[in-house]
């Protein structure tokens, strides 16, 4: 039975930070999965995947990358324009063109450059998807309905304003995963798909405003990312799940 896997990431780049995936590391993951015959999807045949109306005939990624970081335009650009393989990067709106020191970004996340507003449009032109990944990068969850919709709809109209041939605005990223019951009430009010960190591949009938990743800090190893869509990719997978479960509720979150 084919599967659907989102996969996560930040960084592209040589930093050895937990969010960052080396250019090199990136480059073999892309050319791995397409020699597997592995279909990279656009968000819209997502969307009608978790909606029913198109069902996936074989196993498919999606691309998300979360913050919008330099890294993502100068290394990971360049191989999905080349190979026409479709992605959907997540913008911070107040950060483009800064760096992704926004508050509360926790001590050891060294600082990484934004991309810039040109840049995203460039991408944009290119056939890259964005979504919405809030105005400043707040834990969501932690937040009242009045700052939750104003970091959805700052970052939604700075993104239509600054992507002028943009479509509807039709995802979000929670930053840090934050996600409570009244976060995907507002979201789904504005958009059709939120992506989560739960750990797992998604099924049609998944809860479209909590859409499940795998985060390419679990996708180091080729036996993992060589055998994603393999008995061991899912007990791999299954595994990570619990821990970092067991590890949020350790923290309270």
């Amino acid at each position: 039975m084919s599967s659907v896997c989102v996969v996560m990431y930040h960084g592209i780049d040589t930093s050895g930070s937990v969010i960052s995936t080396t250019p090199a590391l990136f480059a073999r993951h892309i050319a791995t999965w397409q020699s597997q015959g592995i279909r990279f999807l656009q968000l819209s045949e997502f969307l009608a995947f978790v909606q029913g109306t198109a069902p996936i005939e074989q196993n498919a990624i999606l691309l998300t990358f979360d913050d919008g970081l330099l890294s993502v335009y100068e290394n990971a650009f360049p191989i999905l324009r080349k190979e026409k393989i479709p992605a959907t990067v997540f913008l911070v709106s107040s950060f483009m063109g800064k760096t992704n020191q926004w508050p509360g970004q926790p001590s050891f996340i060294p600082s990484l450059p934004v991309m810039t507003w040109e840049q995203a449009r460039e991408m944009h032109h290119a056939s890259i998807e964005f979504g919405v990944h809030t105005a400043t990068h707040p834990r969501l969850a932690k937040c009242d309905e009045i700052t939750i919709e104003r970091e959805m709809h700052e970052c939604t109209v700075a993104m239509q304003q600054a992507l002028t041939s943009a479509k509807r605005v039709r995802a979000i990223a929670y930053p840090y995963g934050s996600v409570s019951p009244a976060v995907e009430k507002i979201a789904r009010e504005r958009f059709t798909v939120g992506f989560g960190t739960r750990v797992g591949k998604v099924r049609a009938n998944s809860n479209p405003m909590n859409i499940p990743r795998v985060d390419a800090y679990d996708l180091r190893s080729e036996v993992i990312y060589g055998r994603l869509f393999t008995s061991v990719g899912n007990a791999y997978l299954s595994l990570r799940g619990t821990l970092r479960t067991a590890r949020a509720r350790l923290r309270g979150a």
